[in-house]
């Protein structure tokens, strides 16, 4: 595959969901942060790698982030089209899934710090989240589509995981930029949580500082 040097430096830092483009269409991939190398999804691959296909033209384009693009030289030409910037927000929405009330409130005050405002709405199983996102139940009346998703894998009713296959069934929820923050230090429950479209994986660590680096780094990488 042809490396496009432009965007070399705009790599992201860790496993991520990005979106690239190969022979002038646009694929979202898991870019693996170690081997510095992009993963297409399956029922992509048939498309991209033809029997006949020599070489393949590809060029990295953004992380699924909300802020990331903003972080991207505006003028930079991607085969053939300009990276436009987006247009200031003034808030964001974030959904936080969490059993754990000590650790939600230490991701809220985390939250806080970031140079944005946002409205964050939490929430405490994986039901519930995915009423608020289907607009079911007590939520139908909701009519904020989240910025950012925080979500902890060991849930009641519905884990992390499950949560990640059913938004899978809704292309409209799958361009949420969605992380993963969890106790689990298991690295297959990373790369699990990757391979289901998370755009990132931490662990929350057990001291209290841990959880508000996570927040500040999120915070960073997204707005």
């Amino acid at each position: 595959m042809l490396w496009n040097n432009a965007l070399r430096d705009h790599l992201p830092p860790h496993d991520s969901e990005v979106l690239i483009n190969v022979n002038g269409n646009e694929y979202i991939s898991i870019f693996c942060a170690e081997q510095k190398h992009f993963r297409v999804y399956i029922e992509d691959q048939l498309e991209i790698f033809k029997p006949d296909q020599q070489e393949i033209h590809w060029t990295f384009m953004h992380l699924a982030t909300p802020g990331y693009i903003n972080k991207l030289n505006p003028d930079s030409t991607v085969s053939g089209s300009a990276l436009v910037q987006e247009p200031a927000r003034s808030s964001f929405t974030i959904l936080i899934a969490d059993d754990d009330l000590d650790d939600q409130e230490l991701m809220k005050r985390g939250l806080k710090d970031c140079k944005v405002k946002v409205n964050i709405i939490p929430l405490y199983d994986g039901i519930k989240l995915m009423d608020y996102l289907l607009k079911r139940q007590e939520y139908k009346n909701i009519t904020t589509i989240p910025d950012l998703i925080l979500l902890d894998l060991n849930m009641p009713l519905m884990d992390g995981f499950e949560v990640l296959k059913e938004i899978r069934k809704y292309p409209h929820l799958q361009k949420i930029p969605l992380f993963v923050i969890t106790t689990s230090r298991n690295t297959d429950d990373g790369h699990k949580a990757l391979e289901l479209g998370a755009n990132g994986f931490y662990t929350k660590g057990a001291r209290s500082k841990d959880i508000l680096q996570i927040m500040k780094t999120v915070c960073q990488e997204c707005f």
